[in-house]
């Protein structure tokens, strides 16, 4: 699946149209890690699986400017899920609380997927992203490209 680079186009009088890409990488860096925290996250909670970590890195390439070159070998990603932070370069971070963790599991068993070494059952799971609603919004946010 190809994504389109999302430009923003300005045109200054008697200048040609310039396109620039509308997103940064932010949140993709070591030092500002929040959103590859978030999908690494969904990685390991079985809310997403490595072919759709594969479209997710697809589309940031095609709508951020500068993306970290880890984003390119994510979108080869076929190794063993321990071997991510290889790729990374780094181990991500995302502020977020334990019911947040958990809501991404409510998200795999919503999608009919059985989390890996799942700490809770099902209806407790669900119950926690049904607590959390802003984990399902951004979760849809992050991957739209998922029909579910």
């Amino acid at each position: 699946m190809q994504y389109a680079r999302a430009t923003l186009q300005v045109k200054e009088v008697g200048s040609p149209i310039l396109s620039e890409p509308l997103f940064n990488s932010e949140g993709l860096t070591d030092s500002s890690s929040e959103r590859i925290g978030f999908v690494v996250s969904c990685v390991f909670a079985s809310a997403i699986n490595n072919a759709e970590l594969r479209q997710w890195a697809q589309k940031v390439l095609g709508e951020t400017a500068n993306a970290p070159l880890y984003i390119t070998e994510l979108t080869l990603f076929t190794q063993p899920l321990f071997e991510i932070y290889n790729v990374i370069g780094f181990a991500p971070r995302w502020s977020h609380t334990e019911d947040s963790t958990l809501a991404i599991s409510g998200i795999a068993f919503k999608r009919d997927r059985q989390p890996f070494n799942h700490p809770i059952m099902r209806d407790e799971s669900l119950r926690k992203l049904a607590e959390n609603p802003q984990i399902e919004k951004r979760f849809r946010s992050e991957f739209p490209f998922l029909i579910w």
